[in-house]
C-alpha cells in the first residue's frame, strides 16, 4: 500500500509534492508512534478504511507530544495523514467502480459464461497493471503524456 500511496502522490500532485517518499515515510513513523503509545501493533498501511484512519488521526493528535511534533515539523504529520486519507477515499472509489463493472458483466444476458469470465478477470488486474505502467513510464507509455488522470 505504501508504494501505491507514493504512486498516487506522484500522479495527483506532480508539481506540488516533489518528494512523495517523505509523506509515505511519515505515515510509517506515525504508525510506529501509535503502536508505541497504544501498545498495539498498528500499521496504517494495513488499514484501508478512510474513517478508521481518520479516527486514528484524531487519537494521534489527542496526545500533546504528537501535536507538538506536528507544530515543530510545519504540519508534516497532519498533512501526510490528510493525503493518506484522501488516497484511501480515491482507492475505495476505484475498487467500488471495479466491483460495479463486475456486477454488470455478471448480469449481462448477451455475454457467454466464458466472455463474462474473461472480462471479469481483466477488470480485476487492470488497476494494478495501470499503476505499474505509470510508475515505470512516469506517465503514458505510448504518448509520454505526464497527466495520468487522462
Amino acid at each position: 500500500m505504501k508504494n501505491r500511496f507514493n504512486t498516487w502522490l506522484k500522479q495527483t500532485r506532480p508539481n506540488i509534492i516533489t518528494k512523495p517518499e517523505k509523506y509515505s515515510n511519515t505515515i510509517t513513523t506515525i504508525s510506529n508512534h501509535l503502536a508505541k503509545k497504544l501498545h498495539e501493533n498498528i500499521d496504517l498501511y494495513e488499514i484501508t478504511n478512510p474513517k478508521e484512519v481518520l479516527n486514528l488521526k484524531k487519537k494521534y493528535f489527542s496526545y500533546k507530544v504528537f501535536l507538538d511534533k506536528n507544530n515543530r515539523g510545519n504540519s508534516m504529520y497532519s498533512r501526510a495523514l490528510d493525503l493518506y486519507i484522501e488516497f484511501l477515499i480515491a482507492h475505495t472509489l476505484q475498487i467500488d467502480s471495479i466491483e460495479n463493472q463486475i456486477e454488470q458483466i455478471k448480469h449481462n444476458p448477451r455475454l457467454t459464461p466464458l466472455e463474462k469470465e474473461r472480462l471479469i478477470l481483466s477488470r480485476i488486474g487492470q488497476g494494478q497493471f495501470r499503476n505499474d505502467l505509470i510508475e515505470i513510464w512516469k506517465g503514458c507509455a505510448i504518448s509520454g503524456y505526464k497527466d495520468s488522470s487522462m
